[in-house]
């Protein structure tokens, strides 16, 4: 007991030195330090340095001290750096900010921040409601697996994000309006059957974009496994367009009875179909088609699905028209936006708008220009 009891003010000394160390080091970021100006904001190593007089430092127990503290801080995550002085020698520390803060999270919808600044580096994240929900859902996915440090790990990430917006609620469950019922394990296995049997299904379906509920008859073509979801490939009896049914969204699915064979398109194969699939392609409504002004220099194979409305023309033209078929607008326009302006919508008109709401949006959150 008494040796227990000489440890912990040992121990409890270590941990504020490091503390002390690591609040020097990001107060003087971006800056790099020499030991000796180090040790002026760190009261344990301005002690040993006084004992035994800054010239000679380097021989001294403070020096082992620091090396074996600045060794115990980067096994613990914090990114001490060691840099050059004049002269060549890695003889100066620092600490930068953007590597040691995570950055502030923000959400495109509006929602409260609790947190609008902090120290120079740190960077903000913006993520739409979706993809929060998402992150919510795959926090709550990961804390079911029976891992505790896993679990743990899912309830700190999720308590970080809470942190940072007022209202985002870590234990809410927006499955319902945002990524979809939970799967009815029935729905695969009647589809299934169908598919073996060549039969068409009626069911509920809750539509992606009216968010409608309404009975559907429907052809089963097959079935895939995209962007975290289970689809079905299908097409309204009748009508030889394709189109992609979120399994999540079917309820109450029935096997029909047989009214001749369900015969796929001539050509028609599953898992070209499937491959070709970007998120914005996925959905059960009508396609519309967006016309693009692409940058000359950026090759149409770099959009999926891109079709070539035309040429450039004249030496000095910069760019050219595309054409691509979209059913979910806000994935596909977060996609273009990504381009930087090199690729843009030019038609239909509600699109073009859409896309300057988002980019307004995305450069006021971030503090960009126009």
């Amino acid at each position: 007991m008494p040796a227990e009891r000489r440890a912990r003010p040992a121990d409890a000394a270590k941990v504020q030195r490091w503390l002390d160390v690591v609040a020097a080091l990001l107060r003087r970021s971006p800056d790099r330090l020499t030991f000796v100006e180090l040790a002026e904001q760190v009261p344990a190593y301005g002690r040993g340095l006084r004992s035994r007089g800054d010239e000679r430092w380097q021989e001294s127990a403070v020096a082992r001290m620091w090396e074996r503290d600045k060794d115990e801080l980067r096994a613990l995550g914090v990114p001490i750096g060691v840099y050059p002085d004049a002269g060549g020698n890695r003889s100066r520390y620092g600490l930068e900010t953007h590597e040691f803060y995570l950055p502030f999270v923000h959400s495109l919808d509006g929602t409260p921040a609790r947190r609008t600044g902090g120290p120079p580096g740190v960077s903000m994240v913006a993520f739409s409601p979706e993809e929060l929900a998402m992150i919510r859902r795959a926090a709550g996915r990961a804390a079911q697996l029976g891992d505790p440090a896993v679990a743990d790990a899912a309830r700190r990430a999720m308590a970080s994000v809470a942190h940072d917006l007022a209202a985002f609620d870590p234990d809410a469950d927006h499955g319902e309006t945002v990524v979809g019922q939970p799967l009815d394990p029935t729905v695969l296995r009647t589809v299934g059957d169908a598919l073996v049997k060549g039969r068409r299904i009626r069911c509920r379906y809750r539509s992606m974009h009216r968010d409608v509920t309404a009975s559907r008859t429907l052809e089963p073509l097959g079935l895939v496994f995209q962007l975290g979801h289970w689809y079905v490939v299908a097409r309204d009896p009748g009508d030889e367009r394709l189109k992609t049914f979120r399994a999540s969204r079917m309820s109450a699915v029935e096997s029909l009875a047989p009214n001749g064979a369900v015969a796929p398109p001539r050509g028609f194969a599953l898992a070209a179909h499937a491959a070709s699939r970007e998120a914005w392609e996925l959905g059960d409504g009508e396609a519309v088609t967006v016309r693009l002004s692409v940058a000359v220099h950026i090759a149409l194979g770099d959009l999926p699905g891109a079709a070539p409305a035309s040429a450039a023309v004249g030496p000095r033209a910069r760019t050219r028209a595309a054409t691509m078929q979209v059913r979910r607008l806000e994935p596909f326009l977060r996609w273009l936006l990504a381009f930087g302006g090199e690729v843009r919508p030019t038609a239909p008109r509600h699109v073009v708008q859409a896309f300057r709401d988002l980019a307004a949006r995305t450069a006021a959150t971030y503090g960009a220009g126009s």
